[in-house]
């Protein structure tokens, strides 16, 4: 059974301020915030957050044995807006080797690109440096016996309606809310919660076709090397509008390499925009229909597998083309989660969008969060990882203009996080889902229609949750063993009732949606000539991307190509 931490806030009014930043903070860990009791102010939770007290009273507070977190910065110092908007100079932000419960960031270096506020603290005695922005210290922890507070300066972001964590949670700006996610975890890991999947993780290149090995800077039998070599994983984003004039040969190397290279579908026309684009009722399902049939037929006449995980063109996406998707029988959708929120302006979600271990939107399509390669991408590779989510990381051809040696330089940042399993794109979303165990049975809260989930030897039945199925509707669940040999087969609601099941075995618990619609009853859309003449001009600028580096780099002033 689920036990919450308590924390309470003080002073008691600031409760209500940061209201939806503390509901979001409960989706994402086993806690229960709350304001600190108004008629008795010498009794206290298990923990604290201080928003405005000064150094000696959190001090005081902590003597009694409370693991405390006391946000000291400035109110003036930066809105919710500011921290979204504001850029700066790039700032290193430097962790000390006080921080053994986050091996991802102990004695590590992470970049911020915006302007998160952060002040500067004064050392106390007994204080322990715990990281400093550009070598002012901003986060130190004070451990009085078994209690502790952890002082940090900066402010809590107060999030409005339409405010996002994820907002304050990446390359552009993570300091006012790193400390805190710290806090959190470190309390958390001593009490039973949810407990994620091993950590997944692939590279996805944009754009490639399969007419030759190479594809601008990308040649595929060296990627195939490398990735084996370092025992990675890449995923080829393909536009379907290509699929037919697939080679053989290329297409036998994925065959062949399939444990390292891989295919997935990258809209269907890649016209500008094309998921985030204003259509008539009815042409987004026809168009992800297409892209289907168009898949379908590249798998069907060479034997390459597939991932039923769109990438939108651009990485946006709005919720006309999520429901079509969700219609279909596609698996997941990669999404930057700052983008889609950009472009679903009334999208009205939990503030804990993006950052979820295991999300889905409607019908159990599987939501993958996807970092943009880039300066940014390193920081928020090990942001993810501290949230146990998957790590996926889009490229493109002329990011390996210089060479391909960026691949486990990246992967080697994380780890000390632990291990990595770096896979296809249908093998990541399988592993989204949480466990919880209770006695023995185990509680499964899913992040896809088909998960693929490992038994401990002493469970003997499993309750499985489906997030996006709401509490009146009930959906078939089909539970089956690696061999295909079915455990159980039910139409249940939400949740299910204990379902007995063999222990120590690996089983696929799997979700069909009784509205899912075949791609080949969709009417097509038919082929137009505008996104044949944009792709056909698409390719050629990238295939005569490196011969314009070799010979018109040099002729350049700066040679800045």
């Amino acid at each position: 059974m689920l036990i919450r931490l308590q924390i309470e806030v003080r002073p008691a009014k600031e409760a209500v301020r940061f209201r939806r930043l503390f509901d979001a903070l409960e989706r994402l860990f086993p806690v229960t915030i709350q304001p600190a009791p108004a008629n008795d102010p010498e009794t206290f939770s298990e923990a604290a957050l201080l928003l405005g007290i000064d150094r000696t009273a959190a001090l005081q507070i902590a003597r009694r044995g409370i693991a405390c977190y006391a946000a000291m910065g400035s109110e003036a110092t930066l809105s919710p807006l500011d921290s979204k908007t504001a850029t700066s100079a790039p700032v290193t932000v430097h962790f000390h080797k006080n921080i053994p419960s986050e091996p991802l960031l102990n004695d590590n270096t992470l970049i911020e690109f915006g302007d998160s506020g952060a002040g500067e603290l004064v050392v106390g005695s007994g204080d322990s440096p715990v990281a400093d922005r550009e070598g002012k210290l901003f986060w130190t922890r004070h451990d009085c016996g078994s209690g502790s507070v952890d002082f940090v300066a900066t402010t809590l972001p107060a999030l409005g309606p339409h405010d996002y964590l994820c907002h304050f949670f990446s390359g552009e700006s993570f300091c006012r809310l790193l400390p805190l996610i710290c806090f959190l975890r470190r309390l958390c890991s001593k009490r039973l919660g949810w407990t994620p999947p091993p950590k997944r993780g692939c590279f996805v290149f944009d754009d490639p076709n399969l007419r030759a090995f190479r594809y601008g800077c990308l040649d595929f039998r060296q990627l195939a090397s490398t990735t084996q070599q370092q025992g990675l994983h890449a995923a080829i984003a393909t536009i379907p509008i290509d699929a037919d004039e697939a080679d053989r040969k290329v297409c036998g190397l994925f065959r062949e390499r399939a444990g390292h290279i891989s295919l997935m579908p990258h809209g269907n026309n890649h016209v500008w925009h094309e998921l985030a684009r204003p259509e008539k009722d009815g042409l987004q399902i026809q168009l992800m229909a297409q892209a289907l049939r168009r898949v379908e037929r590249l798998t069907a006449q060479h034997g390459v597998t597939v991932s039923r995980i769109m990438e939108p063109p651009y990485g946006i996406v709005n919720r006309e083309f999520i429901q079509a998707l969700a219609s279909l029988d596609y698996a997941g959708v990669l999404v930057t989660p700052s983008q889609f929120l950009k472009v679903n302006t009334s999208y009205d979600g939990p503030a804990s969008f993006g950052m979820e271990r295991a999300e889905t939107f409607t019908n159990g399509l599987g939501m993958i969060p996807r970092i943009v390669m880039g300066n940014k991408a390193p920081t928020e590779m090990v942001l993810a990882a501290l949230l146990d989510q998957p790590i996926v990381v889009a490229a493109h051809h002329y990011d390996v203009a210089d060479g391909m040696s960026w691949l486990s330089s990246y992967a080697a940042r994380l780890q000390t996080g632990g291990p990595i399993q770096w896979c296809d794109l249908s093998t990541l979303l399988e592993g989204s889902y949480e466990t919880l165990a209770e006695n023995d049975r185990l509680r499964i809260r899913t992040g896809a229609r088909t998960i693929k989930v490992t038994i401990p030897d002493n469970i003997h039945a499993i309750i499985v949750e489906r997030p996006w199925i709401h509490s009146l509707v009930r959906e078939p669940l089909c539970i089956r063993t690696t061999s295909d040999e079915i455990v159980a087969k039910v139409t249940v609601g939400d949740v299910s009732d204990p379902i007995p099941i063999p222990a120590g075995t690996t089983l696929r618990i799997e979700t069909t949606p009784s509205n899912i619609q075949p791609a080949d009853r969709i009417t097509d859309p038919g082929v137009a000539l505008w996104p044949k003449v944009r792709r056909t001009l698409m390719e050629a600028r990238d295939r005569l991307y490196p011969w314009a580096l070799k010979y018109l780099e040099p002729l350049l002033p700066g040679n800045d190509f």
